[in-house]
């Protein structure tokens, strides 16, 4: 679906990707974390053909977006943080000419509009519109029709906690039948609908990983359930274990060691979830020493 081969982005003397290859399958769900200047934009301008690469191969639903941009676009909806917006007009009629040029029906533009909250502010001129305000325009060009893939490059910044949550409710929707690719240096929730991973530092790929893969990661996070949560967290914490969460009678516990969780007697139906927070930190510690 996207792919890169040792692929190497120059700047003039800055060195924005450093010889990354990466492949990313059809209806996947796929999450490129990386600092700021970690060349996660450029990565995602490449399979978009906005830039061309300096050395390596680029290729986007099996053609090569810099020669192809106009054809992969009618298959890619793409929201980039540094999108600029035509300050002089307003948010309804820039979307009604987005909606035109990608052939989508306007009711659908309607239906998110009011779901983000758009549809109140929207025939104002976008130049007196806040950060946020502007961010969810740009969201919703980038969900609304039928695209084979979203691109969103760090879609949670500026958002506020309500948004967020909207957000990756349409994201966990539109990941059943769509390829998505989230960059962003911050985790807000989405990780829960991750399928696979890569992790960029210094324009260098330094992880990357299939959720399955993940799991088997040394550090593991368990979700249970426990009708005496107080006895359950005294029972992990003789067992050395401090990092404990209470949910309700949900019991989350992250652990480096893999426990035979039938010996916990006051925990049941227990599973494995996927704790990208502390992968990532861990990632990045071990590249800063």
């Amino acid at each position: 679906m996207l792919e890169v081969h040792s692929v190497w982005k120059f700047f003039g003397k800055t060195i924005a990707l450093r010889n990354v290859t990466l492949n990313i399958p059809p209806r996947s769900f796929h999450l490129l974390l990386g600092p700021n200047g970690s060349g996660k934009t450029t990565l995602l301008k490449l399979w978009t053909g906005l830039i061309k690469p300096s050395k390596g191969e680029v290729i986007t639903l099996g053609m090569d977006p810099w020669k192809n941009r106009s054809k992969v676009m009618k298959y890619v909806n793409v929201a980039f943080e540094d999108l600029v917006l035509p300050w002089w007009t307003t948010g309804i009629d820039y979307l009604r000419y987005y909606a035109s040029v990608k052939n989508i029906k306007w009711s659908e533009v309607k239906e998110l509009a009011e779901y983000f909250g758009v549809d109140k502010y929207w025939n104002r001129i976008i130049r007196g519109y806040s950060s946020g305000m502007r961010k969810k325009i740009i969201l919703i060009q980038a969900l609304v029709g039928e695209p084979e893939i979203i691109i969103l490059d760090e879609p949670y910044p500026l958002l506020d906690k309500q948004s967020i949550q909207k957000l990756n409710v349409l994201l966990k929707e539109h990941s059943k039948s769509k390829t998505i690719i989230i960059a962003s240096h911050v985790l807000a929730g989405v990780e829960k609908l991750v399928t696979s991973l890569a992790i960029l530092i210094n324009g260098t790929k330094v992880f990357d990983s299939r959720v399955e893969e993940l799991k088997q990661h040394t550090i593991i996070t368990y979700e249970c359930k426990s009708q005496k949560p107080w006895k359950a967290v005294k029972e992990l914490s003789s067992r050395g274990i401090i990092d404990i969460e209470i949910r309700g009678n949900n019991i989350i516990f992250t652990t480096s060691k893999e426990f035979k969780l039938s010996e916990l007697e006051e925990l049941d139906n227990c599973k494995t979830i996927l704790n990208i927070e502390k992968l990532y930190v861990n990632v990045l510690r071990s590249y800063s020493t």
